[in-house]
């Protein structure tokens, strides 16, 4: 009896005398260097999508908070292309990408707010493809990045902080042929 009483004793001490409760960053030093802004999108390099003219093909791109602390205020971002990347993208990748002429591409709500609290902001960004005014059918590179507004101690993420999209616009539309398929006719008798 007297091992059980100690046991217990014990037991219900550790709560009181056991733990330090956790500190706000995880006790590191500096825990801002960790908060950055990125497009989740950007990871895994280049995103090549193929468009059909004619018309506005639009994708909506969303800002993201990674950090060990977080969000105290909301946080305001904003996506813009930057054509300068697409000779630095071309020599580092050993390719010969042309950047995509400024009159093929508009970005639209392209201030972002993530939330206090949140992750993710509260709405995307549009990238909108102009089809009409694409001439041939070659891939054009639009490299997008995200600017954090308003604060020091949140910073573009080093590799998700820009997104390369390879765009190409084909001129003619696909046509699925379907009179080549048989005529199936359903019947309510079944047979086992």
């Amino acid at each position: 009896m007297k091992k059980f009483f100690t046991i217990f004793l014990l037991a219900a001490m550790l709560p009181v005398t056991g733990c330090e409760p956790l500190k706000k960053g995880y006790g590191l030093e500096n825990p801002e260097q960790y908060s950055h802004a990125y497009i989740a999108i950007a990871y895994g390099g280049l995103k090549s999508y193929k468009i059909i003219a004619p018309g506005t093909v639009s994708i909506p791109l969303y800002a993201n908070y990674s950090g060990v602390l977080s969000l105290e205020e909301d946080l305001k971002v904003e996506l813009y292309a930057n054509l300068e990347l697409v000779s630095e993208y071309n020599e580092k990748n050993y390719s010969n990408y042309p950047a995509i002429p400024e009159n093929c591409f508009t970005i639209t709500d392209n201030l972002l707010t993530i939330p206090s609290g949140m992750s993710l902001s509260s709405t995307p960004a549009m990238v909108n493809f102009l089809t009409d005014e694409f001439s041939d059918d070659k891939e054009y590179l639009l490299p997008v990045q995200i600017r954090v507004m308003g604060t020091d101690s949140v910073t573009p993420a080093k590799d998700l902080g820009t997104l390369y999209i390879g765009i190409i616009c084909l001129a003619e539309e696909i046509q699925i042929r379907t009179e080549s398929l048989p005529e199936y006719e359903i019947s309510p008798e079944v047979n086992w």
